[in-house]
């Protein structure tokens, strides 16, 4: 079946404006062409679902909740334009669709795509959307040559997608450029990512991605911030005049390698905190202003083995109780830094930490365990205009003796509350 829709307006499909009014349903659909439709006034503009091999190009959607809401594959999305939407501009569900050459903006989100796989984001603009210009969350997609800027939150937003290919893309005068969430093996490349109010690139608890041959300049941050990020490759790029860090790695970033990077005019060209086993080869680092690698002791690891059957909560603290701070239940099977931010501030020396734990019927645990505290910081000043080979292994440097051994919680020995 071949059908075409073209020339012609659809509005005000409820007069509540509810989210379930379309102004143009399609439900199954094949082989179709929709071109300059204008949709305004609806719940949602365009709504089509498992529709396949359509072409939908050259419309316009805004003032709806949602304005393209498309779910199908093997479609072509091109040259449409999507503003003041309260919702997406965008929302692409599906698989080998074609989206390329539109335009999001003023919207909460720009484009978003979820649950699918092989789509092409190619040469599409968001700007001065309420939340992220891009927010992917799907597989195996090819992001080339778009542009993301003047977005409040993310410029994109990579959630929870592996085998991502980001090449080409303009990212700048979003408060955060390019970031990584839950996301592993990735590829982020030759982008241009300037200006951002916060950082250029960041991943977070992101694993095994290659950033590589990227202009990272000029953010407000860092240029390349990790966060419970292991075994990335960030090569060969240009990072220049950020205003903190041109990388910075905290919260267990380990194994991440650093080859090969022109890292100039910041505070530290890299920033190494509670992070260990980074390889830092071959960069050319040189004129930052404190440091060329600056690495700051880790603080320490903790494990806790619980004995309860029925267990609730789990926290600490290092100031006796003012401030508490939540343990990670899942987590329970590996090591754990102490919460940099509370650690920082005491000096060389004995500090005291308190673990706690209780369970669903009020019974309390804890233990009280001290610490010595080595001397803050290890400096390394690696100031010049040469390359240089550096392997560095900043694990727990002595700092941890009786933690290192697991915190054993016993409830059956501690009165109840």
């Amino acid at each position: 079946m071949y059908f075409q829709i073209d020339y012609c307006g659809f509005i005000n499909s409820s007069l509540d404006y509810v989210e379930q009014s379309f102004g143009l349903y399609l439900d199954n659909v094949e082989n179709g062409v929709i071109i300059n439709v204008f949709f305004h006034d609806n719940g949602r503009g365009i709504c089509t679902e498992e529709s396949n091999n359509n072409i939908i190009s050259s419309n316009y959607a805004f003032n709806n909740r949602h304005g393209f809401d498309l779910s199908g594959s093997n479609n072509i999305y091109s040259n449409n334009t999507a503003f003041l939407n309260d919702n997406d501009g965008f929302h692409i569900f599906g698989s080998n669709n074609t989206i390329t050459q539109n335009e999001a903006y003023n919207n909460s989100f720009g484009f978003t795509t979820r649950i699918g796989v092989y789509n092409l984001i190619y040469k599409n603009i968001a700007y001065n959307n309420k939340e992220d210009g891009f927010y992917l969350a799907s597989d195996n997609m090819d992001v080339v040559n778009n542009t993301a800027y003047g977005n409040r939150r993310f410029g994109m937003l990579i959630y929870n997608s592996e085998g991502l290919d980001l090449t080409l893309n303009r990212v700048y005068d979003n408060k955060d450029g390019i970031s990584l969430s839950y996301s592993s093996n990735n590829s982020i490349s030759f982008n241009s990512v300037f200006r951002n109010h916060q950082n250029g690139i960041s991943l977070s608890k992101s694993d095994n991605n290659i950033i590589t041959y990227n202009v990272i300049t000029h953010n407000y941050q860092n240029g390349i911030d990790l966060t419970e990020s292991k075994n990335n490759h960030i090569a060969n790029n240009a990072i220049d005049g950020n205003n903190d860090n041109g990388i910075h790695l905290s919260e267990d970033s380990s194994s991440n390698t650093m080859l090969y990077n022109a890292i100039l005019f910041h505070l530290n060209g890299i920033y190494i905190s509670s992070s260990s086993d980074q390889k830092v080869i071959y960069n050319h680092i040189y004129q930052n202003n404190i440091s060329g690698v600056y690495i700051k002791n880790s603080p320490p690891l903790f494990k806790v083995y619980l004995i309860e059957d029925h267990p609730h909560e789990i926290w600490y603290s290092l100031d006796d109780g003012k401030t508490n701070i939540s343990v990670d239940s899942s987590r329970l099977d590996r090591f754990m830094y102490i919460n940099s931010r509370s650690w920082e501030p005491f000096g060389a020396g004995t500090v005291k930490i308190t673990f706690y734990a209780n369970d669903t019927v009020g019974n309390l645990a804890f233990i009280t365990l001290e610490v010595e505290k080595t001397p803050e910081y290890i400096e390394s000043n690696l100031i010049h205009d040469n390359n240089f080979d550096f392997l560095l292994y900043s694990g727990l440097s002595g700092v941890l003796i009786i933690m290192g051994l697991g915190i054993v919680l016993l409830y059956r020995k501690i009165k109840k509350l």
